[in-house]
């Protein structure tokens, strides 16, 4: 049996083999990689020092002290890839159910043109892809959204970034090109934590897939050059869907294993600040999935408004039938703060129309357009 680190290294060898079939090379991090890191988190501190935030000065100061602020990873898509499928396999093998079923896994960036990620069956054992440019939405997704107000309205211009930073995902165009607001303190922690969420989401969406069989009948791919991806029913996305809200929440969902951390630090007299950033990452997770099905709603919105012949067929049941699938068994057990973050969602949502109207804006006004 050929060990874990010779299986991956095969799995990575096939994924390069389909980035150079497209002409696609993995976007190596800067030299200065750290500098700039470091150069951003200066300003964070400045940042908390002048607001008198003594947490977050003290959170800044110490990230500054380690010794290399970004560990040296290969690309950039293994800075925001990495920590969620780590933590994905982590649960799997926390999981009495699941532990020891999971075959090799390599988990990667792909144009694979969905919002929704994508799985593979190859003779060393499965790719997991997310499409090109969906860590950047995503990231900068909840930048915006961390900037809401408690009860979802978005700051002034929000509305406009969030929308075009959408609509450039769905036309292939380059999302870091839309300038992104900054963000500090509980913002930047919130945003980060749904950012994360959403992605450890959509991995273990996919694991799902792998562990339940979904991909078993499909013949392995031996095409060198374009991943086979394979239509699964509406039931097993469903299935799939249950998985990840499993290994992301809890093996006890639909109830939430962190409630009571939640319930405790919103306590009028807490003052416990460790207790009060838990409750921030618990309630972050809780949200995640139902951040990822608003923004895959808004992505399949803008497609729709410039559906095209070329562009790729739909590949998952509608996001808000999966929402409900998901957040409905939650309901009964959930209430309160717990669910406060909920109407960060809204916000995303309520910007529906305005996803619309900027697709349809942009084919108008397209060189070439009657």
């Amino acid at each position: 049996m050929e060990n874990t680190n010779e299986v991956t290294r095969k799995l990575r060898a096939r994924l390069d083999e389909y980035l150079a079939a497209c002409r696609v090379e993995p976007i190596p991090l800067p030299e200065n990689t750290d500098e700039l890191e470091r150069s951003y988190v200066t300003g964070l501190l400045r940042q908390a020092e002048e607001a008198d935030d003594e947490y977050y000065v003290e959170v800044y100061a110490s990230y500054l002290e380690g010794s290399r602020v970004m560990p040296g990873r290969a690309t950039a898509e293994s800075v925001f890839l990495d920590p969620a499928w780590r933590a994905v396999e982590s649960a799997i093998r926390a999981d009495q159910d699941f532990a020891g079923h999971c075959p090799p896994v390599l988990v990667g960036e792909y144009p694979t043109g969905t919002f929704n990620a994508q799985s593979v069956r190859e003779p060393e054992g499965y790719l997991v892809l997310l499409n090109a440019g969906t860590n950047i939405l995503v990231w900068h997704a909840m930048v915006g959204v961390a900037m809401s107000s408690e009860e979802g309205d978005l700051p002034h211009g929000v509305g406009d970034f969030l929308s075009d930073l959408i609509v450039a995902y769905v036309l292939g165009l380059d999302v870091l090109a839309v300038p992104a607001p900054c963000v500090w303190g509980l913002e930047s922690t919130l945003s980060s934590l749904l950012a994360n969420g959403i992605r450890r989401f959509m991995i273990a969406h996919e694991y799902g897939h792998i562990i339940a069989g979904h991909l078993d009948a499909a013949p392995i791919n031996r095409n060198r050059r374009d991943p086979a991806f394979i239509a699964k029913s509406k039931q097993e996305e469903f299935e799939a869907d249950w998985f990840a809200a499993r290994l992301t929440l809890g093996s006890e969902w639909p109830t939430f294993r962190e409630l009571e951390v939640i319930l405790a630090a919103d306590a009028p007299d807490c003052s416990d600040s460790d207790l009060i950033i838990r409750a921030i990452e618990a309630k972050a997770t809780l949200t995640a999935p139902l951040m990822f099905f608003t923004l895959d709603h808004l992505v399949s919105t803008a497609r729709q408004a410039v559906e095209t012949e070329s562009r790729a067929p739909e590949t998952h049941p509608p996001a808000l039938d999966r929402l409900e699938k998901v957040i409905e068994p939650m309901l009964p057990h959930l209430g309160g703060s717990a669910v406060s973050y909920w109407t960060l969602a809204r916000g995303l949502r309520e910007l529906e129309s305005m996803v619309r109207e900027r697709a349809q804006q942009f084919l108008m006004d397209k060189p070439g357009s009657p």
